[in-house]
């Protein structure tokens, strides 16, 4: 009543015993309708000669085959996956009288495992041709995988980015807020955040994490995986827009104290202030024209480290 095909064949390879299961599976509806007969009773001619070319091999050799998977005919012509094992039988004098054979049907665990594979290869295809980088970090922020975005994103050939550590891109400030971001991930949480990354070639590239906890079976938190976008061109503009509205807001502000102010010492104070707001400067100075002498004379200056108000610059002199 085994589920297993269990034969037994004479040195002839003609069976001379075979279980329920296994006659089922010659289209046998008992399993003595099959004694005396051989492989070429129930195959094609090609499967039966390659059954009765391996059979006579084993017993001639004494070499049995152990766990073979291979695919073989049933009797409807349906093809079935087959875990099969040979085994040469011996009498008391060491003598080989035939063999055993037992297999059984892993159809359905290949077709899983096929599955599997073509779900993983499918997987693999859609996270290497992705756009965005990705990544998988361990708790120690040391990456496991990575696609070739990612290897592109962080400035490294390909294979290269597997092994290295979060930290080697970014400074300390910046890592002390990754291994936060990580300590919420390990209590399920989902992260999203900007980092700015040093790569090797000297080149700083702002990206956008987001980033999910893995577990292991258990439940046991094993590190995060992380989409990486390349933000830095967003983040220029961005920058870029903010300057630009600051400068607006300035040249604005100056405008409104032209028509409010009167003293022409106090205007020039409030642009050159307004100046190095703008470029970030800790003093500075206005030099105006005086066509009666030809000269450029300071007016006004803010901060410290310059002549004083009066200091001329005639023609042909430097600063």
């Amino acid at each position: 009543n085994s589920p297993d095909y269990v034969f037994f064949k004479d040195t002839e390879s003609r069976f001379i015993r075979t279980n329920r299961a296994h006659a089922q599976l010659l289209g046998l509806d008992d399993p003595s309708q099959a004694m005396g007969k051989t492989d070429f009773d129930f195959f094609s001619e090609e499967y039966a000669r390659q059954f009765y070319d391996e059979e006579q091999q084993i017993m001639v050799s004494g070499q049995p085959i152990v766990a073979r998977e291979w695919k073989v005919p049933r009797d409807d012509g349906q093809m079935i996956w087959l875990s099969e094992h040979k085994i040469p039988l011996m009498d008391e004098n060491g003598e080989v009288i035939g063999l055993l054979g037992i297999s059984r049907d892993i159809t359905e665990r290949m077709r899983a495992e096929r599955a599997l594979q073509e779900s993983e290869r499918r997987y693999r295809t859609l996270i290497e041709n992705q756009g965005e980088g990705i990544g998988i970090v361990d708790e120690e922020e040391r990456f496991t995988f990575a696609n070739p975005a990612a290897h592109e994103l962080f400035g490294l050939p390909p294979g290269e980015l597997v092994g290295r550590n979060l930290s080697e891109f970014v400074d300390a400030e910046t890592f002390e807020r990754i291994r936060s971001q990580t300590e919420a991930r390990r209590s399920g949480e989902r992260s999203v955040y900007e980092l700015e990354i040093n790569r090797p070639d000297g080149h700083k590239r702002h990206i956008l994490v987001t980033a999910t906890p893995r577990h292991d079976s258990q439940g046991g938190f094993t590190g995060s995986f992380g989409i990486f976008r390349d933000v830095t061109e967003q983040v220029r503009a961005q920058r870029a827009l903010r300057q630009r509205t600051a400068q607006l807001e300035a040249l604005r502000e100056v405008g409104m104290e032209i028509t409010a102010q009167l003293e022409l010492d106090a205007l020039l104070r409030s642009i050159v202030s307004r100046a190095l707001e703008l470029l970030g400067g800790i003093s500075g100075g206005l030099y105006l024209y005086q066509p009666e002498r030809d000269v450029l004379e300071l007016s006004v200056f803010v901060g410290s480290g310059l002549p004083p108000v009066g200091d001329v610059i005639r023609r042909g002199e430097g600063i």
